[in-house]
């Protein structure tokens, strides 16, 4: 008894005066490191160390959708417990209930990341360590990772009838779920044959699956050492398991009742609309779009085209008609495109040129087209020329008519092809240099490129 009175003595008189609970409360801000160094104790008894860090919410907005507040902390060694709690006093409370001696720490977590809700009121950790530790506030404004989450889910939600009846997607689905429920028939072979069959091991094994729970977690946060220190070993793990789990797949073969086709579509839509819930914590916007997708899916198409006719006819859209220049610049677009397409397809070899050429007026043109020579005649250029020129004096007559008398002494003049069957037309005067060509030599001497 005396000896524990001196050590309370020693321990009472080597404290500091420690400040009050709320001064140690840290409001963590983005751009700034906090520092925790422990000060030395010479006393037996361990002093409070509990440091409190939150994070203040802000409002919650559209363009606040995706952002993910990160808590990083750097420490030496895992000499170090976590509390979490929504306000200081709740991270006390577990802080003060661990400290009883009928408290068990065997399932405590120990983060290095932390994952805070940018909306909730408070987001609080505790801290209690003796080793040296920093803390440092990261906020990703536009988080990937979830954007990629919600255009998965809603993909997956539009796609699940067609993913229920896909063969490839059952294999995949069977490999994956085999080589992670490893664990779960170990634990069901042992409970069925090792342990044996009386009412009083019931409940151990009911106990041991939050240990079997308990090892996943530990698995799972150290996943990444695991697969680089052990990866022989899990390279053969995931082949062995792939192949077994292939195998009983085949076994069975995809599922061919439409009942269990629907089954496995609604777990899919289920579960694409959980990985939309959680894919923001803004879970308000979350739900609306659930309602959304879950609306758009439902909703009749007949009624849809109905509504959509119905606006189109009460508001309908402005057309816009081509100019006379926009006209002609697509028509030889659209020319130019046609007659490449056209000769594409005629130097293909399942063409049968011959047989083309035998329906063809003049056959002789067809190689010249295809091989991109010249093979229009004069009379046939002439015309599309006075043609396009004829228009364009047409449209300038429309917008002047009080001078078209001048015009036409100025450009115009009769021409008429009588050989060829052609009536008279109108054509401008610079056409004048066509007809003297056309007067002065014969048709083998012409050139298209004095047109």
């Amino acid at each position: 008894m005396s000896v524990i009175l001196t050590f309370f003595t020693v321990a009472v008189l080597s404290q500091t005066p420690e400040s009050i609970i709320a001064d140690k409360v840290n409001y963590v801000d983005l751009g700034k490191l906090y520092t925790y160094k422990p000060k030395r104790n010479f006393g037996p008894f361990t002093k409070d160390n509990l440091y409190t860090f939150c994070y203040r919410a802000k409002d919650k907005t559209i363009s606040s959708l995706f952002e993910t507040v990160k808590l990083r902390l750097n420490i030496e060694g895992d000499n170090y417990k976590q509390y979490d709690g929504a306000t200081p006093d709740e991270v006390r409370q577990h802080y003060n209930q661990e400290q009883s001696l009928f408290s068990l720490t065997l399932f405590s977590q120990k983060r290095v990341r932390l994952h805070l809700s940018s909306f909730v009121f408070s987001n609080c950790l505790g801290m209690a360590s003796q080793n040296p530790y920093t803390l440092e506030l990261k906020i990703l404004r536009i988080d990937f990772y979830r954007v990629i989450q919600l255009l998965l889910g809603y993909l997956v939600f539009q796609y699940a009838s067609n993913l229920s009846q896909n063969a490839i997607f059952y294999y995949v689905t069977g490999i994956v779920l085999g080589i992670c429920s490893l664990f779960m028939l170990l634990i069901w072979l042992t409970s069925s044959k090792l342990v044996p069959r009386r009412p009083a091991m019931y409940g151990i094994l009911i106990g041991g699956w939050t240990v079997g729970l308990w090892m996943i977690q530990l698995l799972w946060m150290h996943m990444p050492v695991i697969i680089v220190t052990y990866r022989i070993y899990v390279f053969w793990y995931i082949m062995i398991t792939g192949s077994i789990s292939f195998i009983v797949c085949y076994r069975w073969a995809p599922p061919i009742n439409q009942r269990s086709k629907n089954i496995t579509k609604w777990l899919l839509q289920l579960a694409s609309l959980t990985m939309i819930y959680f894919s923001s914590f803004y879970e308000e916007a979350t739900s609306a779009i659930i309602i959304t997708v879950v609306a758009s899916k439902c909703f009749p198409k007949s009624l849809w085209y109905k509504c959509r006719s119905y606006r189109l006819r009460k508001f309908p859209p402005k057309i816009r008609l081509l100019t006379l220049d926009e006209f002609y610049e697509q028509g030889v677009f659209e020319t130019k495109k046609a007659l490449e397409d056209l000769r594409k397809y005629a130097a293909r070899p399942d063409c049968k040129q011959w047989t083309m050429m035998t329906k063809l007026r003049v056959p002789w043109r067809f190689p010249a087209f295809v091989e991109r020579a010249t093979n229009l005649e004069h009379e046939e250029v002439l015309r599309f020329e006075s043609l396009k020129y004829s228009a364009a004096d047409d449209e300038n007559s429309d917008i002047s008519t009080g001078e078209s008398e001048n015009e036409e002494n100025l450009c115009s003049s009769s021409f008429t092809i009588n050989d060829n069957g052609y009536s008279s037309r109108t054509i401008p005067s610079y056409m004048y240099r066509v007809t003297s060509i056309h007067e002065h030599r014969s048709t083998n001497e012409f050139d298209d490129k004095d047109v």
